[in-house]
């Protein structure tokens, strides 16, 4: 995932999360982040067979990511796999169908 994304995807994700701007501006909130962001990127592309993932457009699993971060943020991601074991599986079907989205496409 290029920086430009990981940005975009920080800025709409902490929005999502309902953070105050005071927070949102902080350098180290963002640097937490984009680390829970890459942190989920490896864990997705793992279940995608190691392809990297379009999450921008792609919504499946964007909105998989944003549930990473959200569970990353609250130190609970062992609960992850199980919350979303349904989704997760699409995805993995999805990659191996080879019908995934390519990452640094038209989104990137």
């Amino acid at each position: 995932m290029d920086e430009n994304t990981a940005s975009v995807l920080t800025d709409e994700f902490m929005r999502r999360m309902r953070l105050p701007e005071e927070l949102r501006s902080t350098e180290e909130e963002r640097a937490n982040f984009k680390a829970y962001i890459a942190g989920g990127d490896v864990f997705l592309s793992g279940v995608a067979c190691g392809q990297p993932i379009d999450y921008i457009s792609d919504g499946l699993a964007r909105e998989l990511l944003y549930n990473w971060v959200f569970y990353a943020r609250a130190d609970c991601t062992e609960k992850f796999e199980s919350a979303y074991l349904s989704q997760l599986i699409n995805l993995r079907q999805r990659a191996a169908a080879g019908v995934l989205p390519k990452a640094g496409g038209a989104g990137e």
